[in-house]
Protein backbone atom coordinates (compact mmCIF):
# COMPACT_ATOMS: atom_id res chain seq x y z
CA UNK A 1 0.00 0.00 0.00
CA UNK A 2 2.78 2.54 1.01
CA UNK A 3 4.52 1.92 -2.89
CA UNK A 4 1.02 2.25 -4.09
CA UNK A 5 0.76 5.56 -2.55
CA UNK A 6 4.12 6.89 -4.00
CA UNK A 7 3.37 5.57 -7.38
CA UNK A 8 -0.05 7.55 -7.76
CA UNK A 9 2.22 10.61 -5.54
CA UNK A 10 4.63 10.57 -8.49
CA UNK A 11 2.06 10.50 -11.05
CA UNK A 12 0.10 12.85 -9.68
CA UNK A 13 3.57 15.71 -9.62
CA UNK A 14 4.27 14.67 -12.98
CA UNK A 15 1.00 15.28 -14.61
CA UNK A 16 -0.50 17.95 -12.03
CA UNK A 17 2.92 19.50 -10.68
CA UNK A 18 3.64 20.29 -7.00
CA UNK A 19 0.90 23.36 -7.19
CA UNK A 20 -1.95 21.16 -7.95
CA UNK A 21 -1.06 18.01 -5.90
CA UNK A 22 -4.10 16.88 -4.22
CA UNK A 23 -3.92 14.39 -1.24
CA UNK A 24 -7.34 13.62 -2.73
CA UNK A 25 -6.11 12.45 -5.65
CA UNK A 26 -3.55 11.11 -4.44
CA UNK A 27 -5.89 8.68 -2.67
CA UNK A 28 -8.17 8.10 -5.44
CA UNK A 29 -5.33 7.45 -7.61
CA UNK A 30 -3.97 4.60 -5.36
CA UNK A 31 -7.40 3.20 -4.77
CA UNK A 32 -6.76 3.40 -0.79
CA UNK A 33 -8.68 4.95 1.75
CA UNK A 34 -7.37 8.75 3.12
CA UNK A 35 -7.08 6.67 6.36
CA UNK A 36 -4.75 4.34 5.06
CA UNK A 37 -2.75 8.01 3.35
CA UNK A 38 -2.49 9.21 7.24
CA UNK A 39 -1.26 5.63 8.28
CA UNK A 40 1.64 5.18 6.22
CA UNK A 41 2.33 9.42 5.27
CA UNK A 42 0.85 11.62 8.34
CA UNK A 43 1.30 14.43 5.88
CA UNK A 44 1.96 15.98 2.38
CA UNK A 45 5.54 16.79 3.56
CA UNK A 46 6.76 12.88 4.38
CA UNK A 47 4.91 11.85 1.26
CA UNK A 48 6.77 13.45 -1.09
CA UNK A 49 9.91 13.30 0.39
CA UNK A 50 9.36 9.41 0.52
CA UNK A 51 8.12 9.25 -3.25
CA UNK A 52 11.65 11.32 -3.77
CA UNK A 53 13.45 8.93 -2.16
CA UNK A 54 11.78 5.96 -3.70
CA UNK A 55 12.04 7.70 -7.07
CA UNK A 56 16.15 7.76 -6.58
CA UNK A 57 16.10 4.05 -4.98
CA UNK A 58 14.63 2.59 -8.15
CA UNK A 59 17.08 4.72 -10.61
CA UNK A 60 19.82 3.34 -9.06
CA UNK A 61 18.60 -0.75 -8.67
CA UNK A 62 17.41 -0.09 -12.40
CA UNK A 63 21.39 1.05 -13.15
CA UNK A 64 22.76 -1.44 -11.59
CA UNK A 65 20.65 -4.26 -12.86
CA UNK A 66 21.96 -2.97 -16.35
CA UNK A 67 25.58 -2.72 -15.25
CA UNK A 68 25.26 -6.39 -14.68
CA UNK A 69 22.81 -7.72 -17.18
CA UNK A 70 25.35 -6.81 -19.84
CA UNK A 71 28.04 -10.09 -20.51
CA UNK A 72 30.16 -7.97 -22.66
CA UNK A 73 32.25 -5.34 -20.38
CA UNK A 74 32.78 -2.80 -23.46
CA UNK A 75 29.51 -2.64 -23.53
CA UNK A 76 28.50 -1.56 -20.10
CA UNK A 77 29.17 1.86 -20.20
CA UNK A 78 27.17 2.41 -23.42
CA UNK A 79 24.74 0.84 -21.84
CA UNK A 80 24.26 2.46 -18.40
CA UNK A 81 24.64 5.73 -19.79
CA UNK A 82 21.47 5.10 -22.35
CA UNK A 83 19.46 3.29 -19.31
CA UNK A 84 20.26 6.59 -17.60
CA UNK A 85 18.59 8.63 -19.67
CA UNK A 86 16.06 6.13 -21.44
CA UNK A 87 14.88 5.01 -17.62
CA UNK A 88 15.21 7.80 -15.35
CA UNK A 89 15.98 12.02 -16.65
CA UNK A 90 13.70 11.26 -19.95
CA UNK A 91 10.87 9.45 -17.96
CA UNK A 92 7.71 11.75 -16.80
CA UNK A 93 8.21 10.28 -13.69
CA UNK A 94 11.53 12.76 -14.10
CA UNK A 95 8.68 15.83 -14.24
CA UNK A 96 7.92 14.54 -10.68
CA UNK A 97 11.48 15.65 -9.63
CA UNK A 98 11.71 18.14 -11.41
CA UNK A 99 8.59 19.15 -10.24
CA UNK A 100 9.98 19.09 -6.53
CA UNK A 101 13.39 21.31 -7.35
CA UNK A 102 11.46 23.96 -8.64
CA UNK A 103 9.49 23.19 -5.63
CA UNK A 104 11.92 23.43 -3.24
CA UNK A 105 13.01 27.29 -4.20
CA UNK A 106 9.77 28.57 -2.37
CA UNK A 107 9.87 26.05 0.25
CA UNK A 108 12.42 26.33 2.90
CA UNK A 109 11.66 22.96 4.38
CA UNK A 110 11.55 21.24 0.94
CA UNK A 111 14.72 22.53 0.12
CA UNK A 112 16.47 21.13 3.16
CA UNK A 113 15.50 17.93 3.09
CA UNK A 114 15.68 17.88 -0.73
CA UNK A 115 19.09 19.08 -0.36
CA UNK A 116 19.98 16.13 2.48
CA UNK A 117 18.63 14.30 -0.03
CA UNK A 118 20.93 14.89 -2.57
CA UNK A 119 24.01 14.98 -0.56
CA UNK A 120 23.56 11.30 0.46
CA UNK A 121 22.98 10.16 -3.40
CA UNK A 122 26.22 12.24 -4.52
CA UNK A 123 28.30 10.90 -1.07
CA UNK A 124 27.12 7.02 -1.77
CA UNK A 125 27.49 7.38 -5.10
CA UNK A 126 31.43 6.91 -5.13
CA UNK A 127 31.19 3.47 -3.92
CA UNK A 128 29.48 2.08 -6.71
CA UNK A 129 31.47 4.03 -9.26
CA UNK A 130 34.84 2.59 -7.70
CA UNK A 131 33.23 -0.81 -7.87
CA UNK A 132 32.89 -1.29 -11.32
CA UNK A 133 34.70 1.20 -13.22
CA UNK A 134 38.74 2.69 -12.97
CA UNK A 135 41.01 5.74 -14.72
CA UNK A 136 41.93 4.64 -18.17
CA UNK A 137 45.05 6.12 -17.44
CA UNK A 138 46.86 8.41 -14.92
CA UNK A 139 45.77 11.38 -16.45
CA UNK A 140 42.09 10.71 -17.05
CA UNK A 141 39.49 12.14 -14.69
CA UNK A 142 38.16 10.54 -11.65
CA UNK A 143 35.31 8.53 -12.14
CA UNK A 144 32.92 9.51 -9.45
CA UNK A 145 33.22 13.18 -10.84
CA UNK A 146 32.52 12.42 -14.07
CA UNK A 147 29.06 10.44 -12.62
CA UNK A 148 28.36 13.55 -10.67
CA UNK A 149 29.14 15.31 -14.00
CA UNK A 150 26.89 13.32 -16.05
CA UNK A 151 24.21 13.80 -13.14
CA UNK A 152 24.15 17.19 -13.27
CA UNK A 153 24.03 17.46 -17.20
CA UNK A 154 21.35 14.10 -18.11
CA UNK A 155 18.98 16.86 -14.88
CA UNK A 156 19.40 19.55 -17.67
CA UNK A 157 19.01 17.68 -20.75
CA UNK A 158 16.09 16.01 -19.19
CA UNK A 159 14.80 20.03 -18.52
CA UNK A 160 15.43 20.87 -21.92
CA UNK A 161 13.87 17.84 -23.45
CA UNK A 162 10.65 18.30 -20.86
CA UNK A 163 10.26 21.41 -22.66
CA UNK A 164 11.45 20.76 -26.47
CA UNK A 165 10.82 17.11 -26.74
CA UNK A 166 13.37 17.34 -29.10
CA UNK A 167 15.19 13.62 -29.08
CA UNK A 168 17.69 14.38 -31.63
CA UNK A 169 19.26 17.39 -29.66
CA UNK A 170 19.24 14.66 -26.81
CA UNK A 171 20.71 11.42 -28.42
CA UNK A 172 23.50 13.73 -30.19
CA UNK A 173 24.89 15.04 -26.78
CA UNK A 174 24.30 11.66 -24.83
CA UNK A 175 26.69 10.18 -27.46
CA UNK A 176 28.85 13.16 -26.95
CA UNK A 177 29.13 12.03 -23.14
CA UNK A 178 29.39 7.79 -24.23
CA UNK A 179 32.86 8.90 -26.59
CA UNK A 180 34.04 11.02 -22.87
CA UNK A 181 33.29 8.03 -21.10
CA UNK A 182 35.20 5.29 -22.69
CA UNK A 183 38.06 7.90 -23.42
CA UNK A 184 38.43 8.18 -19.51
CA UNK A 185 37.49 5.26 -17.96
CA UNK A 186 37.64 1.47 -18.47
CA UNK A 187 35.23 -1.47 -16.68
CA UNK A 188 36.87 -3.82 -13.86
CA UNK A 189 37.06 -6.78 -15.11
CA UNK A 190 35.28 -9.82 -14.11
CA UNK A 191 32.66 -7.67 -11.95
CA UNK A 192 29.64 -10.33 -11.13
CA UNK A 193 28.39 -9.30 -8.08
CA UNK A 194 26.67 -5.70 -7.06
CA UNK A 195 28.75 -3.32 -4.41
CA UNK A 196 27.84 -3.34 -1.18
CA UNK A 197 24.44 -1.57 -0.56
CA UNK A 198 25.05 2.53 0.83
CA UNK A 199 23.51 2.53 4.35
CA UNK A 200 22.31 5.75 3.62
CA UNK A 201 19.04 6.58 1.03
CA UNK A 202 19.28 3.91 -1.22
CA UNK A 203 18.74 1.51 1.66
CA UNK A 204 14.72 0.20 2.49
Amino acid sequence: MRKRLIIATLEELAESGYANLSLNAVVTRAGVSRGAQVHHFPNKNVLILESAKYLLRRAYRSLGEVLLGISDEEERISALLNAAWEEVFSTPMFNAFFELVQASQHDPELNTELRKLGDMALRDLQGPVEHYFVKRSAGSLDPTDLFVMLTLALASMGTVHRMSGDAGRARHYLDAWIRLFHSQLRVRRNVRKPPARPAGWVSG
